[in-house]
């Protein structure tokens, strides 16, 4: 939309996920007390990823909440000794709800407008656990209702959860919040998506096989796409549907160095020449 307004969308932080998932394996197995150890350690990390945030009491009030109800979902499995693909979905979803209410935390604390979303009062999916397909017609007029409530704020969307006709928690599965971020960008018309990484863009190979990896400074969708289909974690066919339809380009950019340009993946580009070496 206009060139100032941005909309970021995030995924779970660092380990989030696995713990969540390691804790509700270990519910299964009955031993709840160990189960709720490694909810309470997610919330006690996210808080110190939010340190120095003006709105430390506020930020505290909603992570005990949000390990209030892992609790209470993790002594559900723990009394059942089972999980269902549903629960985890709901259990999953809090790593990206919290890394979306500590970023929009510490963006208040910088004195910048911004406002948690939360993408499943958007993103309607069929009940799919854990890979859920889009319903997009009306994931975009949702999408496009609730923006007017944003006003001149940045959305702070979750990425990687919908929700299901009769109201389930789901996920979209592998690169899910990649794949939120590219469908915001196509129903509110963005000028350019960019994934942040901690790598220069996209490498010609493995840098932690390849010493010599370098970055490719442009490709195409289609490359792109072919990287996914041979298992590039970067990028995932679903994800670039929505960027191929609109001919959004794409950027990969480098976290730890900002400056750099990365790698711009759009409808005309290519990586050659010269072909990666």
């Amino acid at each position: 939309t206009r060139e100032s307004q941005v909309a970021v969308v995030v995924a779970a932080m660092g380990e989030t996920t696995d713990l969540l998932l390691q804790a509700a394996t270990i519910a299964a197995d009955g031993e709840f007390e160990k189960a709720q150890r490694l909810a309470v350690r997610v919330g006690d990390q996210a808080l110190e990823n939010a340190k120095g945030s003006v709105a430390t009491e506020q930020l505290k009030a909603s992570l005990s909440d949000h390990v209030a109800d892992l609790s209470r979902l993790l002594q559900g499995i723990s009394l059942l000794r089972e999980s269902s693909p549903q629960t985890i979905d709901e259990i999953l979803s809090h790593g990206e709800r919290i890394s979306a209410v500590v970023l929009a935390a510490i963006l208040k604390g910088e004195g910048l407008e911004a406002v948690f979303v939360d993408a499943r009062d958007w993103v309607r999916t069929d009940d799919s656990f854990g890979q859920a397909q889009v319903d997009f017609v009306t994931t975009q007029n949702q999408l496009e209702a609730l923006k007017e409530s944003w006003a001149d704020a940045i959305p702070i969307n979750t990425g990687f959860l919908g929700r299901s006709a009769d109201g389930k928690t789901t996920t979209l599965g592998r690169n899910g919040s990649d794949y939120t971020a590219t469908l915001v960008a196509q129903i509110l018309g963005a000028s350019e998506v960019q994934f942040w990484a901690d790598l220069p863009g996209v490498m010609t190979a493995d840098p932690q096989l390849v010493s010599d990896a370098y970055p490719l400074r442009t490709m195409s969708y289609m490359e792109a796409v072919e990287l996914a289909n041979y298992g590039g974690r970067i990028f995932h066919p679903r994800t670039m549907m929505p960027l191929m339809e609109s001919r959004i380009p794409l950027r990969i950019l480098n976290c730890k160095d900002p400056e750099d340009s990365g790698t711009l993946a759009s409808r005309g580009a290519a990586a050659h020449p010269p072909w990666p070496r």
